[in-house]
Parts: C-alpha cells; sequence; structure tokens
C-alpha cells in the first residue's frame, strides 16, 4: 500500500514537468512543441502530438498521428520544434559542455598556471 501511494504521488508530482514544462518551454512562434518519434508517441499514448492538440482540441489522440502527417504538409513551421531534442542537437550539447568542462580543468604544467603552486612561489 505504501508503495503504491509513494508511486502515485511521484507519478502526479512528474506531470507538470513533463506535461507542461516539456511541451511549452522556450516557444517562440508556436503554442507548445511536438513529437514525431513514433516509440516515444506509442509510449506517451500519442499525448506529445501538443501542437496538433492546441490547434484542433476535439480530435481524438489516436487521430493525431494522421492530423500531424497533414500539418507538417500544409504548416511545416508550426511543428519544427520538438518536445525531445533531435540527436544532432543531443550530440552538439554533450560536445560543448564537455569543451566547457575541459577548458575550466585543464591545465598545463606551467608553474604559473597551478593555483596551489601559485600560492607557495
Amino acid at each position: 500500500m505504501v508503495y503504491h501511494i509513494l508511486t502515485m504521488t511521484l507519478a502526479n508530482v512528474s506531470v507538470g514537468i513533463i506535461a507542461v514544462w516539456g511541451v511549452h518551454h522556450d516557444c517562440d512562434e508556436t503554442v507548445a512543441r511536438t513529437e514525431r518519434n513514433k516509440l516515444v508517441n506509442i509510449l506517451t499514448f500519442n499525448l506529445l502530438y501538443h501542437v496538433e492538440h492546441h490547434l484542433f482540441p476535439a480530435v481524438p489522440s489516436n487521430h493525431l498521428p494522421e492530423l500531424a502527417k497533414r500539418l507538417d504538409a500544409a504548416a511545416p513551421h508550426l511543428t519544427n520544434q520538438q518536445v525531445l531534442p533531435r540527436m544532432s542537437e543531443l550530440i552538439s550539447f554533450i560536445k560543448n559542455l564537455w569543451n566547457k568542462i575541459k577548458d575550466r580543468y585543464h591545465h598545463s604544467n606551467d608553474d604559473g598556471e597551478c593555483p596551489i603552486r601559485k600560492r607557495f612561489a
């Protein structure tokens, strides 16, 4: 019983992050983000076809994939912001983060750059 209550509480707390912030953050031209990854949409029961949902709220979620195809053909600028980052964006983010970490912690063998040796010099 305790496990069930804790699991349900955690799931309900997480919904706001996923369903609100995840699909609406940093949207410039559109009201929301959308997702085109078929596996992600299967796992989320088509709930990440969010632009389609905002534009046509009366369409049932099982018809959103067909609506998404039509919207991509008619107005692709409305569906170019994805919920999950594209692989190229993810790789670029990781490379930039790695370069920042390397630059921050990369020290040459020069005594002048070592903060500990500067104190005792």
